[in-house]
Protein backbone atom coordinates (compact mmCIF):
# COMPACT_ATOMS: atom_id res chain seq x y z
CA UNK A 1 0.00 0.00 0.00
CA UNK A 2 1.59 3.34 -0.62
CA UNK A 3 2.87 5.46 2.22
CA UNK A 4 -0.10 8.32 0.87
CA UNK A 5 -3.06 6.26 0.81
CA UNK A 6 -2.13 4.70 4.61
CA UNK A 7 -1.59 8.60 5.80
CA UNK A 8 -4.97 9.62 3.78
CA UNK A 9 -6.90 7.32 6.13
CA UNK A 10 -5.44 8.21 9.46
CA UNK A 11 -5.80 11.94 8.86
CA UNK A 12 -9.15 11.33 7.59
CA UNK A 13 -10.11 9.42 10.89
CA UNK A 14 -7.87 11.48 13.52
CA UNK A 15 -7.88 15.37 11.94
CA UNK A 16 -9.95 18.19 13.12
CA UNK A 17 -9.20 21.84 13.91
CA UNK A 18 -9.33 25.52 14.99
CA UNK A 19 -7.30 28.52 13.79
CA UNK A 20 -5.19 30.58 16.38
CA UNK A 21 -2.85 33.46 16.33
CA UNK A 22 0.33 32.38 14.42
CA UNK A 23 3.33 31.29 16.95
CA UNK A 24 6.93 33.51 16.77
CA UNK A 25 7.95 30.42 18.89
CA UNK A 26 9.50 27.20 16.59
CA UNK A 27 6.57 24.52 16.35
CA UNK A 28 8.62 21.92 16.88
CA UNK A 29 9.81 23.34 20.12
CA UNK A 30 6.55 23.57 21.29
CA UNK A 31 5.62 20.18 20.27
CA UNK A 32 8.72 18.84 22.58
CA UNK A 33 7.43 20.86 25.00
CA UNK A 34 4.10 19.46 25.31
CA UNK A 35 5.29 15.72 24.88
CA UNK A 36 3.67 14.23 28.25
CA UNK A 37 5.83 13.72 30.99
CA UNK A 38 4.48 10.27 31.56
CA UNK A 39 4.50 8.92 27.99
CA UNK A 40 5.14 4.75 27.75
CA UNK A 41 6.52 5.53 24.54
CA UNK A 42 6.74 8.37 21.95
CA UNK A 43 7.17 8.03 18.09
CA UNK A 44 8.98 10.81 16.39
CA UNK A 45 9.07 11.33 13.02
CA UNK A 46 11.15 14.39 12.02
CA UNK A 47 11.40 17.06 9.15
CA UNK A 48 9.73 14.50 6.60
CA UNK A 49 8.11 17.75 4.66
CA UNK A 50 12.32 18.73 3.72
CA UNK A 51 13.68 15.49 3.24
CA UNK A 52 10.99 14.00 1.46
CA UNK A 53 12.69 14.41 -1.63
CA UNK A 54 16.08 13.00 0.07
CA UNK A 55 14.26 10.02 1.79
CA UNK A 56 12.42 9.43 -1.25
CA UNK A 57 15.10 9.99 -3.85
CA UNK A 58 17.83 8.63 -1.24
CA UNK A 59 20.00 6.20 -2.75
CA UNK A 60 19.03 2.72 -0.59
CA UNK A 61 15.07 3.48 -1.10
CA UNK A 62 15.44 4.55 -4.97
CA UNK A 63 17.32 1.03 -5.18
CA UNK A 64 15.05 -1.15 -3.07
CA UNK A 65 12.41 1.01 -5.43
CA UNK A 66 14.32 -0.69 -8.73
CA UNK A 67 14.27 -3.97 -8.25
CA UNK A 68 12.16 -6.46 -10.46
CA UNK A 69 10.88 -7.78 -6.81
CA UNK A 70 8.88 -4.36 -6.24
CA UNK A 71 8.05 -3.63 -9.88
CA UNK A 72 6.14 -6.93 -10.06
CA UNK A 73 4.16 -5.96 -7.10
CA UNK A 74 3.70 -2.22 -8.79
CA UNK A 75 2.12 -4.34 -12.00
CA UNK A 76 0.14 -6.45 -10.02
CA UNK A 77 -3.78 -5.94 -9.85
CA UNK A 78 -4.08 -5.51 -5.99
CA UNK A 79 -1.74 -2.76 -6.22
CA UNK A 80 -3.58 -1.49 -8.81
CA UNK A 81 -6.78 -1.81 -6.72
CA UNK A 82 -4.79 0.17 -3.80
CA UNK A 83 -3.44 2.83 -6.81
CA UNK A 84 -7.32 3.54 -7.84
CA UNK A 85 -8.50 3.81 -3.91
CA UNK A 86 -6.02 6.43 -3.30
CA UNK A 87 -6.74 8.01 -6.63
CA UNK A 88 -10.56 8.58 -5.66
CA UNK A 89 -9.70 9.63 -1.78
CA UNK A 90 -7.16 12.39 -3.24
CA UNK A 91 -9.86 13.05 -5.51
CA UNK A 92 -12.37 13.59 -2.53
CA UNK A 93 -9.56 15.70 -0.45
CA UNK A 94 -9.05 17.79 -3.49
CA UNK A 95 -5.28 17.36 -2.96
CA UNK A 96 -2.23 15.77 -4.27
CA UNK A 97 0.04 13.22 -2.73
CA UNK A 98 3.12 15.97 -2.50
CA UNK A 99 0.69 18.18 -0.37
CA UNK A 100 -0.59 15.95 1.19
CA UNK A 101 2.53 14.69 2.88
CA UNK A 102 3.87 18.09 3.39
CA UNK A 103 0.79 19.14 4.98
CA UNK A 104 0.09 16.57 7.39
CA UNK A 105 4.01 16.02 8.10
CA UNK A 106 4.89 19.30 8.21
CA UNK A 107 8.41 19.98 10.30
CA UNK A 108 7.41 17.36 12.90
CA UNK A 109 5.04 14.53 13.84
CA UNK A 110 4.76 13.31 17.30
CA UNK A 111 2.97 10.66 18.60
CA UNK A 112 2.70 9.42 22.60
CA UNK A 113 1.40 6.58 24.18
CA UNK A 114 0.06 6.43 27.75
CA UNK A 115 -1.17 2.98 29.36
CA UNK A 116 -4.37 2.66 31.14
CA UNK A 117 -4.64 1.15 34.68
CA UNK A 118 -7.44 -2.13 33.44
CA UNK A 119 -6.99 -3.47 36.91
CA UNK A 120 -7.39 -1.25 39.52
CA UNK A 121 -10.74 0.14 41.25
CA UNK A 122 -11.50 2.44 38.10
CA UNK A 123 -10.45 1.38 35.08
CA UNK A 124 -8.73 3.66 32.85
CA UNK A 125 -8.00 3.06 29.07
CA UNK A 126 -4.83 3.45 26.86
CA UNK A 127 -4.27 7.46 25.80
CA UNK A 128 -2.61 8.89 22.60
CA UNK A 129 -1.68 12.42 22.12
CA UNK A 130 -0.63 13.60 18.42
CA UNK A 131 1.64 16.70 17.83
CA UNK A 132 1.65 18.05 14.71
CA UNK A 133 4.52 20.55 13.81
CA UNK A 134 2.81 22.30 10.66
CA UNK A 135 4.99 24.25 7.96
CA UNK A 136 1.28 26.05 6.43
CA UNK A 137 -1.51 26.57 8.66
CA UNK A 138 -3.63 27.87 6.36
CA UNK A 139 -3.19 25.08 3.78
CA UNK A 140 -3.45 22.66 6.70
CA UNK A 141 -6.74 24.59 7.43
CA UNK A 142 -8.10 23.69 4.00
CA UNK A 143 -7.59 19.81 3.94
CA UNK A 144 -8.93 19.47 7.70
CA UNK A 145 -12.02 21.41 5.76
CA UNK A 146 -12.13 19.32 3.43
CA UNK A 147 -11.37 16.05 5.26
CA UNK A 148 -14.54 16.55 7.58
CA UNK A 149 -16.83 17.40 4.76
CA UNK A 150 -15.83 14.02 3.44
CA UNK A 151 -16.39 12.28 6.72
CA UNK A 152 -19.65 13.83 7.34
CA UNK A 153 -20.95 12.98 3.89
CA UNK A 154 -19.41 9.37 4.54
CA UNK A 155 -22.04 9.30 7.95
CA UNK A 156 -18.27 8.39 10.10
CA UNK A 157 -18.57 12.08 11.65
CA UNK A 158 -21.76 12.85 13.42
CA UNK A 159 -21.05 16.01 14.70
CA UNK A 160 -18.27 18.42 16.14
CA UNK A 161 -18.42 20.56 18.67
CA UNK A 162 -16.74 23.33 20.20
CA UNK A 163 -16.15 23.05 23.78
CA UNK A 164 -14.11 26.02 25.76
CA UNK A 165 -12.49 25.52 29.42
CA UNK A 166 -11.06 28.51 30.50
CA UNK A 167 -9.19 30.15 27.80
CA UNK A 168 -8.83 26.65 25.69
CA UNK A 169 -11.24 26.34 23.12
CA UNK A 170 -11.01 23.36 20.73
CA UNK A 171 -13.24 20.08 19.07
CA UNK A 172 -15.22 17.45 20.49
CA UNK A 173 -14.97 14.90 16.97
CA UNK A 174 -18.16 12.79 17.72
CA UNK A 175 -17.89 9.76 15.59
CA UNK A 176 -20.25 7.61 14.35
CA UNK A 177 -18.09 3.94 15.21
CA UNK A 178 -15.07 4.32 17.86
CA UNK A 179 -13.81 6.39 20.71
CA UNK A 180 -14.49 10.18 20.40
CA UNK A 181 -11.59 12.29 19.51
CA UNK A 182 -10.75 15.69 21.02
CA UNK A 183 -8.55 18.32 18.72
CA UNK A 184 -7.04 22.00 18.30
CA UNK A 185 -4.63 23.66 16.52
CA UNK A 186 -2.62 26.39 18.36
CA UNK A 187 -0.69 28.12 15.83
CA UNK A 188 1.59 26.10 13.94
CA UNK A 189 1.06 22.95 16.08
CA UNK A 190 -1.98 20.72 15.85
CA UNK A 191 -2.91 18.76 18.29
CA UNK A 192 -4.91 15.15 18.61
CA UNK A 193 -5.90 14.01 21.86
CA UNK A 194 -7.71 10.68 22.87
CA UNK A 195 -9.48 12.36 26.18
CA UNK A 196 -9.87 16.35 27.02
CA UNK A 197 -7.67 16.23 29.47
CA UNK A 198 -4.82 15.16 27.65
CA UNK A 199 -5.09 17.69 25.04
CA UNK A 200 -5.82 20.71 27.55
CA UNK A 201 -2.56 19.72 28.87
CA UNK A 202 -0.58 20.13 26.04
CA UNK A 203 -2.21 22.83 25.16
CA UNK A 204 -0.71 24.72 28.50
CA UNK A 205 2.43 23.36 28.26
CA UNK A 206 2.64 24.52 24.74
CA UNK A 207 1.79 27.79 25.51
CA UNK A 208 4.02 28.32 27.83
CA UNK A 209 7.01 27.05 25.80
CA UNK A 210 9.99 29.85 25.28
CA UNK A 211 12.51 30.36 22.82
CA UNK A 212 15.25 29.64 24.98
CA UNK A 213 13.73 26.55 26.38
CA UNK A 214 15.49 22.85 26.52
CA UNK A 215 12.37 20.39 26.62
CA UNK A 216 13.58 17.84 28.73
CA UNK A 217 12.01 15.02 25.53
CA UNK A 218 14.02 16.61 23.59
CA UNK A 219 17.34 16.92 25.86
CA UNK A 220 16.81 13.63 26.85
CA UNK A 221 16.80 12.30 23.05
CA UNK A 222 19.67 14.19 22.84
CA UNK A 223 21.75 12.74 25.04
CA UNK A 224 20.94 9.08 23.40
CA UNK A 225 22.25 10.77 20.10
CA UNK A 226 18.85 10.21 18.60
CA UNK A 227 18.03 14.17 18.09
CA UNK A 228 18.81 14.23 13.75
CA UNK A 229 17.15 11.06 13.00
CA UNK A 230 14.09 10.87 10.50
CA UNK A 231 12.36 8.57 12.46
CA UNK A 232 12.34 7.76 16.31
CA UNK A 233 10.62 5.33 18.68
CA UNK A 234 11.50 5.50 22.36
CA UNK A 235 10.39 3.63 25.06
CA UNK A 236 10.63 3.96 28.96
CA UNK A 237 11.15 0.79 30.31
CA UNK A 238 9.43 2.03 33.80
CA UNK A 239 6.15 2.02 32.47
CA UNK A 240 6.29 -1.72 32.00
CA UNK A 241 7.44 -2.17 35.25
CA UNK A 242 3.61 -2.80 36.74
CA UNK A 243 3.03 -5.43 33.75
CA UNK A 244 5.92 -6.94 34.60
CA UNK A 245 5.50 -7.80 37.93
CA UNK A 246 1.51 -8.57 36.88
CA UNK A 247 3.10 -11.21 35.07
CA UNK A 248 5.23 -12.74 37.45
CA UNK A 249 1.89 -13.13 39.66
CA UNK A 250 0.11 -15.05 36.53
CA UNK A 251 2.99 -16.81 35.15
CA UNK A 252 3.71 -20.60 35.64
CA UNK A 253 6.83 -22.74 36.32
CA UNK A 254 8.16 -22.08 33.00
CA UNK A 255 7.36 -18.70 32.43
CA UNK A 256 8.69 -17.72 36.11
CA UNK A 257 12.11 -18.61 35.21
CA UNK A 258 12.25 -16.49 32.42
CA UNK A 259 10.73 -13.49 34.12
CA UNK A 260 13.26 -13.89 36.70
CA UNK A 261 16.19 -14.10 34.76
CA UNK A 262 15.09 -11.24 32.34
CA UNK A 263 13.69 -9.01 35.46
CA UNK A 264 17.20 -7.63 37.33
CA UNK A 265 18.26 -6.74 33.53
CA UNK A 266 15.12 -4.83 32.83
CA UNK A 267 15.20 -3.00 36.12
CA UNK A 268 18.67 -1.78 35.00
CA UNK A 269 17.41 -0.69 31.53
CA UNK A 270 16.72 2.80 31.47
CA UNK A 271 16.31 3.65 28.03
CA UNK A 272 15.06 1.67 25.01
CA UNK A 273 14.50 2.73 21.25
CA UNK A 274 14.54 1.81 17.79
CA UNK A 275 15.71 4.38 15.06
CA UNK A 276 15.59 4.72 11.53
CA UNK A 277 17.69 7.37 9.12
CA UNK A 278 17.97 7.25 5.56
CA UNK A 279 20.85 9.28 3.67
CA UNK A 280 23.45 7.99 1.33
CA UNK A 281 22.46 4.74 3.45
CA UNK A 282 19.33 3.11 5.14
CA UNK A 283 19.73 2.36 8.54
CA UNK A 284 17.57 0.90 11.18
CA UNK A 285 18.83 0.53 14.63
CA UNK A 286 17.60 -0.70 18.11
CA UNK A 287 19.19 -0.01 21.46
CA UNK A 288 19.09 0.48 25.18
CA UNK A 289 20.79 2.41 27.99
CA UNK A 290 21.26 1.15 30.95
CA UNK A 291 22.24 1.82 34.73
CA UNK A 292 25.92 0.90 35.14
CA UNK A 293 25.12 0.27 39.00
CA UNK A 294 22.23 -2.05 38.35
CA UNK A 295 23.55 -3.61 35.24
CA UNK A 296 24.41 -7.17 36.43
CA UNK A 297 27.51 -7.92 34.18
CA UNK A 298 28.43 -4.63 32.15
CA UNK A 299 31.69 -5.19 29.84
CA UNK A 300 35.06 -4.23 31.10
CA UNK A 301 35.97 -1.90 28.67
CA UNK A 302 34.78 1.68 28.01
CA UNK A 303 33.93 0.81 24.01
CA UNK A 304 33.23 -2.14 22.04
CA UNK A 305 36.06 -4.39 20.98
CA UNK A 306 36.17 -5.11 17.33
CA UNK A 307 37.23 -8.72 16.80
CA UNK A 308 40.40 -9.40 15.23
CA UNK A 309 39.02 -11.45 13.11
CA UNK A 310 37.76 -9.03 10.93
CA UNK A 311 41.37 -7.64 10.13
CA UNK A 312 41.49 -11.22 8.16
CA UNK A 313 38.32 -10.43 6.24
CA UNK A 314 38.78 -10.61 2.56
CA UNK A 315 37.12 -7.09 1.43
CA UNK A 316 35.35 -9.07 -1.02
CA UNK A 317 33.68 -11.43 0.66
CA UNK A 318 30.32 -12.67 -0.01
CA UNK A 319 29.66 -13.58 3.87
CA UNK A 320 31.49 -11.85 6.59
CA UNK A 321 30.19 -13.24 10.20
CA UNK A 322 32.73 -12.88 12.89
CA UNK A 323 32.66 -11.66 17.41
CA UNK A 324 33.54 -12.41 20.36
CA UNK A 325 30.91 -15.38 21.78
CA UNK A 326 31.73 -17.45 25.54
CA UNK A 327 30.05 -20.33 23.69
CA UNK A 328 30.56 -21.99 27.67
CA UNK A 329 28.44 -19.09 29.07
CA UNK A 330 25.70 -18.98 26.47
CA UNK A 331 25.03 -22.63 27.02
CA UNK A 332 25.09 -21.69 30.93
CA UNK A 333 22.63 -18.62 29.91
CA UNK A 334 20.30 -20.54 28.00
CA UNK A 335 20.41 -23.32 31.36
CA UNK A 336 19.15 -20.57 33.53
CA UNK A 337 16.04 -20.69 31.36
CA UNK A 338 15.08 -24.10 32.04
CA UNK A 339 13.55 -25.62 35.15
CA UNK A 340 15.80 -27.85 36.85
CA UNK A 341 14.79 -30.83 35.11
CA UNK A 342 14.80 -29.94 32.12
CA UNK A 343 18.33 -28.08 32.22
CA UNK A 344 19.74 -31.24 33.74
CA UNK A 345 17.92 -33.29 30.78
CA UNK A 346 19.84 -31.00 28.34
CA UNK A 347 22.59 -31.13 30.04
CA UNK A 348 22.84 -35.18 29.65
CA UNK A 349 21.79 -34.69 26.02
CA UNK A 350 24.28 -32.77 24.92
CA UNK A 351 26.92 -34.62 27.12
CA UNK A 352 25.90 -37.48 25.45
CA UNK A 353 25.89 -36.33 21.71
CA UNK A 354 29.47 -34.92 22.55
CA UNK A 355 30.62 -38.29 24.38
CA UNK A 356 29.33 -39.80 20.76
CA UNK A 357 31.27 -37.70 18.61
CA UNK A 358 34.92 -37.12 20.61
CA UNK A 359 34.56 -39.69 23.45
CA UNK A 360 33.45 -40.11 26.42
CA UNK A 361 34.54 -37.80 28.91
CA UNK A 362 35.99 -35.74 26.42
CA UNK A 363 33.51 -32.66 26.30
CA UNK A 364 35.06 -30.71 29.46
CA UNK A 365 38.39 -30.57 27.34
CA UNK A 366 36.34 -28.37 24.80
CA UNK A 367 34.66 -26.52 28.11
CA UNK A 368 38.24 -25.46 29.19
CA UNK A 369 39.82 -25.35 25.96
CA UNK A 370 37.61 -23.31 23.54
CA UNK A 371 38.00 -19.67 22.98
CA UNK A 372 35.45 -16.57 22.17
CA UNK A 373 36.40 -14.99 18.64
CA UNK A 374 34.23 -16.70 16.27
CA UNK A 375 34.15 -16.18 12.54
CA UNK A 376 33.34 -17.72 9.16
CA UNK A 377 33.79 -16.03 5.96
CA UNK A 378 33.05 -16.80 2.20
CA UNK A 379 34.78 -15.17 -0.81
CA UNK A 380 35.04 -15.67 -4.71
CA UNK A 381 38.02 -18.53 -5.23
CA UNK A 382 40.66 -17.31 -7.93
CA UNK A 383 39.64 -18.32 -11.33
CA UNK A 384 41.90 -21.62 -11.73
CA UNK A 385 40.77 -22.69 -8.68
CA UNK A 386 37.17 -23.62 -10.10
CA UNK A 387 33.80 -22.06 -9.12
CA UNK A 388 32.90 -23.13 -5.77
CA UNK A 389 33.64 -20.06 -3.28
CA UNK A 390 36.47 -20.09 -0.82
CA UNK A 391 35.43 -21.06 2.59
CA UNK A 392 36.92 -20.35 6.04
CA UNK A 393 35.59 -21.38 9.90
CA UNK A 394 38.55 -20.57 12.28
CA UNK A 395 37.14 -22.21 15.63
CA UNK A 396 38.94 -20.63 18.78
CA UNK A 397 41.44 -22.12 20.73
CA UNK A 398 42.73 -20.46 24.30
CA UNK A 399 46.20 -19.54 24.67
CA UNK A 400 46.49 -22.18 27.21
CA UNK A 401 47.53 -25.86 27.78
CA UNK A 402 43.78 -26.85 27.16
CA UNK A 403 43.76 -24.61 24.29
CA UNK A 404 46.26 -27.28 22.50
CA UNK A 405 44.25 -30.66 23.90
CA UNK A 406 40.93 -28.94 22.56
CA UNK A 407 42.52 -27.84 18.97
CA UNK A 408 43.84 -31.63 19.14
CA UNK A 409 40.70 -33.22 20.02
CA UNK A 410 38.63 -31.54 17.46
CA UNK A 411 41.36 -32.02 14.55
CA UNK A 412 41.07 -36.01 15.43
CA UNK A 413 37.31 -35.99 15.62
CA UNK A 414 37.08 -34.19 12.07
CA UNK A 415 40.12 -36.95 11.18
CA UNK A 416 37.12 -39.66 12.49
CA UNK A 417 34.21 -38.30 10.41
CA UNK A 418 36.30 -37.82 7.73
CA UNK A 419 37.25 -42.14 7.55
CA UNK A 420 33.08 -42.34 8.22
CA UNK A 421 32.51 -40.72 5.11
CA UNK A 422 34.28 -42.66 3.33
CA UNK A 423 32.49 -45.71 4.79
CA UNK A 424 29.37 -44.55 2.72
CA UNK A 425 31.25 -42.69 -0.15
CA UNK A 426 34.13 -44.92 -1.35
CA UNK A 427 34.94 -42.08 -3.88
CA UNK A 428 35.71 -40.11 -1.19
CA UNK A 429 39.49 -39.82 -0.76
CA UNK A 430 41.62 -38.85 2.49
CA UNK A 431 44.89 -36.79 2.31
CA UNK A 432 47.34 -35.92 4.62
CA UNK A 433 49.76 -32.94 4.22
CA UNK A 434 52.73 -31.88 6.64
CA UNK A 435 54.08 -28.39 6.71
CA UNK A 436 56.31 -26.35 9.11
CA UNK A 437 52.86 -24.54 10.44
CA UNK A 438 51.28 -28.02 11.33
CA UNK A 439 50.00 -30.96 9.75
CA UNK A 440 46.32 -30.90 7.90
CA UNK A 441 44.17 -33.02 6.03
CA UNK A 442 41.89 -33.13 3.18
CA UNK A 443 38.59 -34.86 1.54
CA UNK A 444 38.81 -35.52 -2.02
CA UNK A 445 36.41 -36.84 -4.26
CA UNK A 446 36.24 -36.32 -8.08
CA UNK A 447 32.58 -35.98 -9.50
CA UNK A 448 31.11 -36.17 -5.66
CA UNK A 449 32.57 -32.47 -4.91
CA UNK A 450 31.62 -29.23 -6.44
CA UNK A 451 34.77 -28.56 -8.47
CA UNK A 452 37.18 -26.59 -6.40
CA UNK A 453 35.61 -27.85 -2.96
CA UNK A 454 38.39 -30.00 -0.70
CA UNK A 455 36.91 -30.05 3.02
CA UNK A 456 40.55 -29.12 4.77
CA UNK A 457 41.06 -28.75 8.29
CA UNK A 458 43.97 -28.00 10.67
CA UNK A 459 45.34 -25.85 13.83
CA UNK A 460 46.84 -22.68 13.04
CA UNK A 461 47.87 -20.93 15.92
CA UNK A 462 45.03 -20.65 18.50
CA UNK A 463 42.66 -21.79 15.82
CA UNK A 464 41.57 -24.91 14.67
CA UNK A 465 40.81 -24.05 10.99
CA UNK A 466 38.44 -26.04 8.87
CA UNK A 467 38.41 -24.26 5.18
CA UNK A 468 37.54 -25.15 1.57
CA UNK A 469 40.50 -26.47 -0.02
CA UNK A 470 44.08 -26.84 1.12
CA UNK A 471 45.53 -23.42 -0.37
CA UNK A 472 42.30 -21.71 1.93
CA UNK A 473 43.61 -22.78 4.59
CA UNK A 474 47.31 -22.02 3.70
CA UNK A 475 46.34 -18.86 3.03
CA UNK A 476 45.18 -18.03 6.51
CA UNK A 477 47.23 -15.92 8.81
CA UNK A 478 46.76 -15.07 12.56
CA UNK A 479 44.53 -12.06 13.15
CA UNK A 480 46.09 -8.76 14.02
CA UNK A 481 44.67 -6.98 17.30
CA UNK A 482 42.41 -4.29 16.38
CA UNK A 483 41.61 -0.86 18.42
CA UNK A 484 38.49 -0.18 20.47
CA UNK A 485 35.39 1.69 17.87
CA UNK A 486 32.08 2.66 18.55
CA UNK A 487 30.61 0.41 16.55
CA UNK A 488 31.99 -2.77 15.56
CA UNK A 489 30.98 -5.26 12.67
CA UNK A 490 29.28 -8.38 12.91
CA UNK A 491 28.05 -9.67 9.73
CA UNK A 492 28.42 -8.23 6.42
CA UNK A 493 27.03 -9.18 2.77
CA UNK A 494 28.64 -7.51 -0.32
CA UNK A 495 26.36 -7.61 -3.28
CA UNK A 496 28.64 -6.26 -5.21
CA UNK A 497 31.12 -9.26 -4.46
CA UNK A 498 27.66 -11.17 -5.42
CA UNK A 499 27.13 -9.72 -8.45
CA UNK A 500 30.66 -9.84 -9.88
CA UNK A 501 30.61 -13.37 -9.01
CA UNK A 502 27.37 -14.25 -10.70
CA UNK A 503 28.80 -12.76 -13.61
CA UNK A 504 31.19 -15.30 -14.00
CA UNK A 505 30.58 -18.56 -12.26
CA UNK A 506 26.43 -19.04 -12.79
CA UNK A 507 26.73 -21.17 -15.58
CA UNK A 508 29.22 -23.87 -13.57
CA UNK A 509 27.15 -23.06 -10.32
CA UNK A 510 23.83 -23.74 -12.12
CA UNK A 511 24.76 -27.29 -13.48
CA UNK A 512 26.16 -28.65 -10.49
CA UNK A 513 23.24 -27.35 -8.53
CA UNK A 514 21.32 -29.28 -11.00
CA UNK A 515 22.86 -32.51 -10.88
CA UNK A 516 22.85 -32.51 -6.95
CA UNK A 517 19.11 -31.13 -6.98
CA UNK A 518 18.01 -33.51 -9.74
CA UNK A 519 16.45 -30.60 -11.36
CA UNK A 520 16.83 -27.90 -14.21
CA UNK A 521 20.17 -25.98 -15.18
CA UNK A 522 18.12 -23.64 -16.87
CA UNK A 523 15.41 -23.16 -14.15
CA UNK A 524 18.23 -22.61 -11.70
CA UNK A 525 19.85 -20.39 -13.67
CA UNK A 526 16.94 -18.21 -14.51
CA UNK A 527 16.77 -17.85 -10.44
CA UNK A 528 20.36 -17.02 -9.98
CA UNK A 529 19.71 -14.71 -12.60
CA UNK A 530 16.47 -12.69 -11.22
CA UNK A 531 18.42 -12.87 -7.72
CA UNK A 532 21.12 -11.07 -9.78
CA UNK A 533 18.71 -8.64 -10.88
CA UNK A 534 17.25 -7.98 -7.10
CA UNK A 535 20.82 -7.43 -5.64
CA UNK A 536 21.95 -5.18 -8.46
CA UNK A 537 21.18 -1.93 -7.00
CA UNK A 538 23.09 -2.57 -3.51
CA UNK A 539 26.32 -2.66 -2.49
CA UNK A 540 26.68 -3.60 1.08
CA UNK A 541 24.34 -5.11 3.52
CA UNK A 542 26.30 -4.95 7.67
CA UNK A 543 25.26 -5.56 10.89
CA UNK A 544 27.35 -3.61 12.95
CA UNK A 545 26.67 -3.82 17.42
CA UNK A 546 27.65 -0.96 20.34
CA UNK A 547 28.07 -2.34 23.22
CA UNK A 548 29.79 -0.21 26.27
CA UNK A 549 29.13 -0.12 30.24
CA UNK A 550 25.97 2.09 29.66
CA UNK A 551 24.55 1.15 26.00
CA UNK A 552 23.69 -1.79 24.03
CA UNK A 553 23.10 -1.08 19.80
CA UNK A 554 22.82 -3.10 16.81
CA UNK A 555 22.66 -1.25 13.33
CA UNK A 556 21.54 -2.78 10.26
CA UNK A 557 22.91 -1.00 7.27
CA UNK A 558 22.22 -1.11 3.93
CA UNK A 559 24.57 1.30 1.41
CA UNK A 560 23.19 1.55 -2.44
CA UNK A 561 25.46 0.43 -5.00
CA UNK A 562 27.44 4.09 -6.94
CA UNK A 563 25.16 3.76 -9.77
CA UNK A 564 22.14 3.63 -8.11
CA UNK A 565 22.53 6.61 -6.19
CA UNK A 566 20.63 8.96 -8.31
CA UNK A 567 17.20 10.39 -7.22
CA UNK A 568 13.89 8.73 -8.39
CA UNK A 569 12.73 10.75 -11.69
Amino acid sequence: MKPVLLLSLVISSLFGGRPAAAAEIPATLQVMSAVPDDAAFTMVLRDFADRRKTVLGSGSLAAILRTPFVRRFAASPEFARLADMEKRILGELGTSRVEILDDAFGEMVVFSWMPGDKVGAEPRPDRGLFLFALKDADRFDKLLARIHEVQKTAGELKELREIRTGDIAYWHRVKATGGDEYCVREGRVFIHASEPKLLERAVVKLRRTKADDAPAFASRLKSLGLDSDLFVWWIDPRKFDAEFAAGMKKAGAQERILLDSLVGNWAAITDLWVRVDVRTALEVSIGMKTDPKKWPAPPANAKAVRASLWSVVPEDSLLAIAGSVDLVQVLHDIGNLMTADEREKARAGLLEALDRGLGRGRSAILEKGLGKEWGVWVWPAKPDAGWFPSVLVPVPLGDTPAGAKAGDLLYDSLSLLGGLLRLNYPAIVTERENAPEGELRYLKADGLFPTGFRPTWGVRGNYLVIASSPEVLRGFVAPKPVPVADEVPIARISFTAWKAFLDTRDKEAAEWLAIAQKSSAKDIRRDLTEFRENIAPFDKLELGRTYTRERFGLTLRLTPAPTAKEPLP
